[in-house]
């Protein structure tokens, strides 16, 4: 019997089974002493080079074990994979923040009002389980990045002082360009995609090492590989401070830009 299928299925033999006499069932488990940091990881495309594994180069290394699920949208995340794992992290969003449909912070709200929905089934499935998620990154994209910051500004004001027991992945400041733009830093992310079309929204194998490293920080307690990292700043304010206060009225990331 699995350590998933208990959450499920009841272990035992009902009287109609037992045959006249003594009957045992006996359960044999080995559980590593780093299942205690098990993670499973529901994301979109930004974490698709991701991996668990013992690899300390490749992966996030023996001391968090997991699995990674693929979850390109909000209504894509599934509670039901999550139930056997001590740490679950969730990272989308930004696919549903750049849907042409989605106009303003009438349909924003309505997105998180779902990622809401999600997070407190994956917390009625596993009461136990620490869950981390991650604000949208920034985007190339000022008109998508404005979506982001209200949905952000959601997670911070409302998600993390709720009563699902939330927390984020710290350290997404660093993901906005040196320059000052709001936008996603140049280098950290791809320049073409895959139809050598100009890339807004994906990571590159730096930036994808960097959000391994806030990833596994945060869950592991660590903050060492932000210590001499700069802090990036939007119209004077951090990146994660623009997401928890209202939007500003001028500036690059405002409307009309």
């Amino acid at each position: 019997m699995t350590r998933k299928s208990q959450d499920f299925f009841n272990h035992g033999i009902s009287p109609e089974q037992t045959d006249a006499g003594t009957r045992y069932s006996i359960t044999f488990r080995s559980v590593s002493k780093w299942n205690t940091n098990s993670t499973c990881l529901l994301g979109d495309s930004n974490t698709g080079s991701l991996h668990f594994g013992t690899d300390k180069r490749r992966t996030f290394g023996e001391m968090l074990p997991g699995q990674r699920f693929w979850a390109p949208k909000i209504e894509s995340l599934t509670p039901s994979v999550c139930c056997a794992y001590k740490n679950v992290i969730v990272m989308c969003g930004t696919n549903d923040v750049r849907n042409p449909n989605v106009n303003g912070p009438y349909d924003i709200e309505s997105l998180y009002d779902m990622y809401y929905n999600k997070l407190a089934e994956i917390r009625r499935l596993n009461p136990k389980c620490k869950i981390y998620v991650c604000p949208i990154l920034p985007t190339k994209c000022h008109r998508i990045n404005q979506g982001a910051l209200h949905f952000n500004k959601l997670i911070f004001s409302k998600l993390i002082r709720g009563d699902l027991g939330v927390q984020h992945i710290r350290g997404f400041d660093d993901f906005l360009d040196e320059d000052g733009s709001g936008l996603l830093s140049k280098k950290l992310s791809r320049h073409l995609d895959r139809h050598s079309r100009p890339d807004l929204l994906h990571l590159n194998l730096s930036g994808t090492r960097k959000l391994a490293g806030f990833i596994k920080g945060t869950v592991l307690g660590r903050d060492s590989n932000r210590r001499h990292l700069p802090t990036n700043w939007v119209n004077g304010r951090s990146y994660s401070s623009v997401a928890a206060s209202p939007r500003p009225t001028g500036g690059p990331m405002s409307s009309g830009t």
